[in-house]
């Protein structure tokens, strides 16, 4: 749910930009929107839980499902919002198609980049210690080039969000730490 309001972002942003006037048809937009968004996110979680029931720490299984979905998501919202941009020279559609457009995209990288990161904080998943850096910090590189490896792209952006929040994690310079 805490994708909702950032597509809702971008609804407004592209009816702003456009100047496209919030109707009925926008308002369609916004919850079919919902549902895109809720159905990604998801999928996303669950592939978590499979990763992690199969035998995969909670940090990987996070790393793994982020860059396994992350070409089926890409694909599945680039086509929705190719195929709306032929609404966007109709009078009466118009709005939707700027609703769906702008809201899917940036609620696809809410969804991509900021639910796997909110998905460790909750769940307290640091990264474990054969894949930290001299300082602590997590070795961004090991995980593109296995992405890389197997042909699904280098999420980098996951990767960077990912050690940002484990950053507060236990270290051993700071003290009661277990």
């Amino acid at each position: 749910m805490v994708r909702l309001p950032w597509a809702l972002i971008g609804i407004t942003l592209g009816l702003l930009i456009t100047g496209q006037p919030f109707g009925f048809v926008a308002l369609l937009a916004a919850v079919s929107l919902a549902g895109m968004m809720i159905k990604n996110a998801i999928v996303l979680v669950d592939e978590i839980d499979v990763l992690q029931t199969a035998g995969q720490s909670p940090f990987e299984a996070v790393m793994n499902a982020a860059v396994s979905r992350l070409r089926p998501v890409l694909l599945a919202a680039g086509t929705t919002v190719l195929g709306v941009i032929p609404l966007l020279s109709d009078v009466f559609w118009v709005s939707m198609a700027v609703a769906i457009t702008f809201g899917l995209t940036l609620g696809t990288f809410i969804t991509m980049v900021i639910l796997p990161t909110m998905y460790s904080l909750f769940f307290r998943i640091r990264e474990p210690a054969d894949v930290r850096g001299s300082l602590g910090t997590m070795k961004v590189e090991n995980w593109i080039a296995r992405a890389i490896s197997r042909g699904r792209g280098a999420p980098l952006a996951i990767g960077a969000l990912h050690a940002l929040a484990s950053m507060g994690g236990c270290h051993s310079r700071r003290p009661n730490c277990g």
